[in-house]
């Protein structure tokens, strides 16, 4: 364990350690990347392929996967899968097997190494690690702690009975499963003030990154709708769009546009249901490449985000391509957008709504509607650009060497302190 002054006062012993380890050649070290499981690329999965950018020789490990569901660069990389992996369509049964996982993941076997990064929001931190541990944490469990109502809903009455039942012992499981991290790094701060809350540990905030070169505003805006993407689960409360968006008579239709759906999940035959007397309004569009999806971004009149998220890339990603966001104004998206209420008009990405009704939403597509113009697509970039890799590289790339030091628990002085330090490298 390093000298706990050394670190703190960053003193001359503190900073020979920093520098040497500041020094060290990320491409040889040896990492394991675990994470819970990897059946798309959503936001985690993103996180974890610039994490393997970040240390290009690292090992993953992980629950299960599903061949070809993830990019290239992590599947290629994946070295160690728990037992869950052998079940026949894991991938569709998986949401019924959580109270399964705690104990799935203590046979993943991992080797030894200089660092071992989780990035979870079920299990992947309770991983065996013989090694110095850093989890990114995208959320605490939501299905056990703050959001399990929401998730049981569209569960069967065996998984509901199931969960309920057994969320005591998974409560004990999941706080016990962060002895082994020597450090917790969150995506905002509402994630990291969850951490304190439920894990009595302290945290660092590090804003889950977007690829500044791939995502940028077009030269001509041609579209005329407005744009969800998301996995389609109930909390993420797509519905409210939905069935706004289907219940606009031809008048408003005109005027409002269309509803594009992006993405896949266990409520879409419900959405589609909603979305049957639409005449066309409300269009379910699937999974969509990356290229696809960048081009509804930038031609779309707005992305709608109508759940509360730990963080939420989608938001950061739109921005980037120029449009704004119409969001429920809660949870990370207030750390990212910034409101029309809250700023000047050539500053704001966003336009909130506080109640996730029909009325409330309504209004806010409205006041956007007339609104329209104040929103910048160079300011949205510039927003947008605040949250991109070189940010998260530098930061993961800091609090990893301190970890790998001996290092526990870093104060966020302490870091800005060992930040200032590697600008001289």
């Amino acid at each position: 364990m390093a000298d706990a002054s050394a670190w703190n006062d960053i003193s001359a012993a503190g900073r020979s350690n920093l520098d040497r380890l500041l020094k060290c050649d990320s491409s040889r070290l040896q990492v394991w990347l675990v994470h819970d499981w990897l059946t798309g690329m959503r936001g985690g999965e993103k996180v974890l392929l610039e994490l393997i950018r970040l240390f290009p020789s690292a090992r993953v490990a992980t629950l299960f996967y599903s061949s070809g569901s993830v990019h290239p660069e992590i599947e290629r990389r994946i070295s160690a899968v728990s037992w869950l992996q052998n079940i026949p369509q894991i991938e569709r049964r998986y949401r019924s097997l959580l109270p399964l996982m705690p104990l799935a993941i203590r046979s993943v076997r991992i080797t030894p190494a200089d660092l071992v990064i989780s990035t979870s929001h079920c299990v992947a931190k309770n991983i065996r690690a013989q090694s110095p541990h850093l989890c990114h944490c995208f959320t605490p469990m939501r299905y056990i702690w703050d959001m399990q109502s929401a998730y049981l809903q569209s569960r069967g009455p065996a998984t509901r009975i199931a969960l309920k039942t057994l969320t005591p012992w998974l409560r004990h499981a999941d706080i016990a499963g962060h002895k082994s991290v020597h450090q917790f790094v969150g995506t905002c701060r509402n994630v990291c003030e969850r951490i304190e809350r439920i894990y009595k540990r302290p945290s660092l905030v590090v804003h889950s990154p977007i690829d500044e070169t791939f995502f940028k505003p077009a030269e001509k805006v041609s579209g005329q709708f407005f744009l969800v993407v998301s996995a389609l689960v109930e909390y993420k409360r797509i519905d409210l769009a939905v069935e706004f968006f289907t219940r606009l008579d031809a008048g408003n239709r005109a005027r409002y546009g269309k509803l594009i759906v992006i993405g896949t999940g266990p409520d879409m035959t419900r959405l589609k249901s909603m979305a049957a007397s639409a005449a066309g309004n409300v269009e379910f569009k699937g999974w969509q490449d990356d290229a696809a999806v960048r081009w509804h971004y930038q031609n779309c009149r707005a992305l709608i985000f109508p759940g509360e998220e730990d963080f939420g890339l989608t938001p950061i990603e739109a921005m980037a391509c120029g449009r704004p966001v119409i969001a429920y104004g809660r949870g990370g998206i207030l750390e990212t957008a910034i409101a029309l209420d809250d700023a000047s008009p050539e500053r704001a990405t966003a336009i909130f709504f506080q109640k996730q009704t029909l009325e409330c939403f309504g209004a806010s597509l409205e006041r956007f509607i007339n609104e329209e113009r104040l929103f910048h697509p160079t300011k949205l970039f510039a927003r947008a650009m605040e949250f991109g890799r070189p940010a998260f590289h530098t930061r993961m790339a800091v609090i990893a060497r301190a970890v790998m030091d001996g290092h526990r628990d870093m104060s966020e002085d302490l870091l800005q302190r060992a930040l200032a330090i590697s600008e001289d490298h």
